[in-house]
């Protein structure tokens, strides 16, 4: 059987990457661009990552160097291209996902492989609910309560770690 590969956008997800392994591909990156400043041009002009400013980036990857912030993943991409580490193993370094600016992990590796929990989470959402991008949340409206366990299975299956998010479903009961 064939894997389905699921397109996502790199600029909307930042990854946490083994630490050891981020801050050395940092470091050889800014060696073999010649500073931070260089390897920021590099990044900005040949990559087309225009998401901050040379100064800002420069300061970015030694914060992302230190681990004191997720590095975006295309950021986190481009690094490896740069050093011509192949995309294969720059993806095993990877621990999890996260939506941009939200607490709330996906425990999967990159490429994302479609699988029926990823299908069936976003027909739910698309059709019993809604995507509210002011507060970074899901919201699932819905009378059925098989829907919703199975809704709460599926998220647990693609690596949403319940205790620790704030899942909040919206059951409906008619008068």
């Amino acid at each position: 059987m064939e894997e389905n590969i699921l397109k996502i956008p790199e600029d909307k997800f930042t990854v946490d990457v083994e630490k050891e392994f981020l801050s050395n591909l940092i470091e050889k990156a800014i060696k073999k661009a010649g500073g931070t400043w260089e390897l920021a041009n590099i990044l900005v002009n040949k990559h087309n990552l225009k998401k901050y400013s040379y100064r800002g980036l420069s300061d970015r990857l030694r914060k992302w160097q230190r681990k004191k912030h997720r590095i975006y993943l295309n950021y986190y991409l481009s690094l490896s291209k740069f050093l011509n580490i192949g995309q294969k193993f720059s993806c095993s370094k990877i621990n999890k996902f996260y939506f941009n600016k939200s607490s709330a992990s996906i425990s999967l590796k990159y490429p994302l492989i479609i699988s029926k929990e990823l299908i069936a989470i976003s027909e739910l959402i698309r059709v019993e609910g809604y995507m509210d991008k002011k507060n970074n949340r899901i919201i699932l409206e819905n009378t059925n309560m098989d829907l919703i366990q199975k809704f709460k299975k599926y998220i647990k299956t693609i690596g949403v770690n319940m205790p620790i998010q704030d899942l909040r479903i919206k059951v409906m009961v008619p008068e």
